[in-house]
């Protein structure tokens, strides 16, 4: 699930730099807005999408580190049985 997260994390904001260069290299100020709004729609889109999957991903890191479910995160349980250290947590999250 966290490389899911990534990539499409990765994603979304290589389409958020590609729509800003293109958007800034326009040399026709005066039919900016006729020309650019399909890229203005795409850059407030990959970038609203960026942020919210950052948020998740980086949440998905701290919870594999803790060894914590979001059940145990929500109800803010500080004992886990299941913590391992932060290293062998993500080997156990990759099934290593």
């Amino acid at each position: 699930m966290t490389t899911y997260i990534a990539s499409t994390c990765a994603h979304s904001l290589v389409i958020f730099i590609i729509s800003l260069i293109s958007l800034l290299t326009n040399t026709r100020p005066e039919t900016w807005i006729i020309n650019n709004y399909i890229i203005v729609i795409m850059l407030m889109y990959s970038g609203a999408i960026f942020v919210t999957l950052f948020i998740f991903l980086i949440m998905h890191v701290y919870l594999i580190s803790k060894g914590k479910t979001t059940n145990e995160f929500i109800r803010k349980k500080e004992h886990n049985i299941f913590d391992e250290g932060c290293s062998q947590n993500w080997k156990n999250s990759f099934g290593c």
